[in-house]
């Protein structure tokens, strides 16, 4: 006889020794049992907690919570493995696409995964059913039990394995990066930075002479990215948010002056070009005038703390490239 509770075998007094349960009923229990069949009883066994639920549930709650997590708990390591590699994988060319796709997963995981755990215990009972013929019923069953049920401990084990696999994979399958340019390339010379790949381009420019992205991974803390190039002396003041009325920039020569003068910005050089900039807890502004292309570019990152994160990757990727150069 089997426990109604976990599937394992009970003892003759009709008591389950992994979950305490007592079969009080024990002459129903084996006029019932004798109508089950072989593979229903491996299955009983192999599936063990919530056996009712997943056989006859059209929708897993703790699956749709714990997604990966359940999986791991229910001992399907290989299709764990097989989701967390692809998604891996995606989320190193497009964060907004991965995002969308975990929520379109964990929703349709939560619906699909009873019929998925259905299939796969019946498959490994076959496997085992196969390996052990010449094993008596109660050995099959007690194997099953074994094969199947649920481990806190295989979570455990296989995030420490997955951990030393996407770190091997970090380094195999570095992140794809993005780049773009700004500027008038009729002037022989644009700006090329590279684009985090959390951000997508927001359509709101009409020309090549400024760019706007954006990081919605979070509502309530939107990340902007934008890029500005001036070929206009006269506006610089419009570009520079924090000029005095009446400074008077409408030259090369005018931008230097107040850069220098001017004690909140410092000065770096980045990829043999000098760019001033200032930042605060939630934004930072870089400054650079390119000769070749003679105007003045303003890269900016602001939003929140959060935003600053990405400000080292960006700075680094700056550049001034031949137009002909970023064709190739």
């Amino acid at each position: 006889m089997y426990c109604t509770n976990c599937g394992n075998l009970l003892d003759k007094n009709g008591y389950c020794k992994n979950c305490n349960n007592k079969i009080k009923n024990n002459e129903n229990n084996i006029n019932n049992e004798k109508n089950i069949s072989l593979d229903d009883k491996l299955l009983f066994s192999y599936i063990g907690n919530n056996y009712d639920k997943i056989k006859m549930g059209k929708f897993n709650v703790w699956a749709w919570f714990f997604n990966i997590l359940y999986l791991l708990y229910r001992k399907m390591y290989l299709p764990s493995l097989i989701i967390l590699f692809i998604m891996n994988l995606l989320s190193k060319f497009s964060y907004l696409f991965f995002n969308i796709l975990i929520v379109v997963f964990i929703i349709l995981l939560g619906f699909n995964f009873n019929k998925l755990y259905l299939a796969h215990a019946k498959k490994q009972i076959r496997k085992i059913k196969v390996k052990n013929s010449n094993l008596s019923e109660n050995n099959l069953i007690e194997i099953a039990g074994k094969k199947g049920g649920t481990s806190y401990l295989g979570i455990i084990i296989f995030l420490i394995i997955w951990f030393i696999i996407s770190t091997i994979l970090n380094f195999i399958i570095p992140e794809v990066k993005k780049f773009d340019t700004v500027g008038d390339s009729s002037n022989g010379y644009v700006l090329k930075y590279t684009v985090p790949s959390e951000f997508i381009r927001v359509p709101i420019d009409v020309d090549n002479k400024s760019k706007t992205y954006a990081n919605f991974s979070s509502l309530n803390a939107i990340c902007l990215y934008e890029i500005y190039y001036n070929d206009d002396p006269f506006s610089y003041n419009g570009l520079i948010l924090d000029t005095k009325e009446g400074y008077g920039i409408t030259s090369e020569l005018d931008l230097l002056a107040y850069f220098k003068n001017n004690h909140k910005y410092n000065k770096v050089t980045i990829n043999k070009s000098v760019w001033y900039y200032k930042n605060d807890d939630t934004s930072v502004d870089y400054y650079s005038y390119d000769k070749n292309s003679e105007g003045l570019y303003q890269v900016s990152l602001s939003g929140n703390k959060r935003c600053l994160q990405y400000k080292d990757k960006i700075a680094k990727s700056l550049s001034f490239v031949s137009a002909s150069e970023n064709k190739k």
